[in-house]
């Protein structure tokens, strides 16, 4: 039986890399919200993560078989609505709070100063 994973944004060249992923027919990937949703959303008057989780809420529901989890490519709202939807959709993935706080170049520094200090160079926030 093959997984189901879902794509945010998913476009024909990274189709195509997922393709290279396992065997053939362990994962079935399917597009979650369109590419110019996630990546380009000017058209769209830059849609709000409220309407891009009911969007693809309601797209998880028409998916045959349900969905084993959602991965993402695209940097922001891509990784913000990824664990979002997730949550909401009761499937495996990283929270929101660990997504924020390896984007965030100062919450990142202070988890890494917490782990490996010695690596880290001085920083500190700037308003």
């Amino acid at each position: 039986m093959s997984a189901n994973i879902l794509v945010l944004g998913l476009d024909p060249f990274n189709r195509e890399l997922l393709r290279t992923i396992g065997e053939p027919g362990e994962y079935q990937f399917h597009p979650l919200l369109e590419y110019y949703e996630v990546v380009h959303p000017v058209g769209l008057g830059y849609p709000s993560l409220d309407w891009m989780l009911e969007r693809g809420t309601e797209q998880f529901s028409n998916c045959r078989g349900g969905a084993d989890g959602i991965i993402n490519y695209w940097d922001f709202p891509g990784s913000a609505i990824a664990p979002m939807l997730s949550r909401t959709l009761d499937l495996p993935g990283a929270t929101l709070e660990s997504v924020a706080r390896c984007e965030h170049k100062y919450w990142s520094r202070l988890e890494q100063q917490a782990v490996v200090p010695e690596m880290v160079c001085g920083f500190q926030p700037i308003d």
